[in-house]
């Protein structure tokens, strides 16, 4: 459920959503469609087949909360940090790329392709979207390039 209801839903949000979801109180202050996959999941007879493939970020962030240390959640800022824009993100086969230039970055450092993600995700956060948007700063660039 946490990963169904997390495309634009804040953490704190995000376990409150769960945790009513999981009581069978009415939720509110997430998308709309995050509340109906998280009923979805808590309903299936195999919760990974509302993971669609149209859904790879959630499917990716779902199997990371498992324990998968393969799989790269590859979120808005871990594509801009790709220098990817959401629009190519979209595209065929543009997510398991970026993914795996996670992967590729981890281990060259020989840390969890997860833990990469995650450690570049802290990194660039604090920086204005705008601004990662526009240029990613050198020195942002150079604190989490690999």
């Amino acid at each position: 459920m946490i990963a169904a209801l997390s495309p634009r839903t804040k953490w704190e949000r995000n376990v409150d959503a769960a945790f009513a979801i999981a009581r069978g109180e009415p939720v509110s202050g997430t998308l709309p469609m995050n509340i109906e996959r998280a009923h979805k999941v808590m309903a299936a007879e195999d919760p990974w087949s509302v993971f669609t493939a149209t859904s790879p970020k959630i499917r990716s962030f779902a199997k990371n909360i498992t324990g998968d240390t393969y799989e790269v959640t590859v979120d808005m800022w871990a594509a801009l940090i790709a220098n990817v824009t959401d629009t190519e993100l979209a595209r065929v086969g543009v997510y398991e790329a970026v993914a795996e230039a996670y992967r590729r970055a981890a281990a060259a450092r020989r840390v969890a392709a997860p833990t990469m993600q995650a450690g570049t995700w802290v990194a660039i956060r604090p920086v204005p979207k705008v601004r990662v948007k526009t240029v990613l700063h050198q020195e942002y660039w150079e604190s989490i390039h690999v």
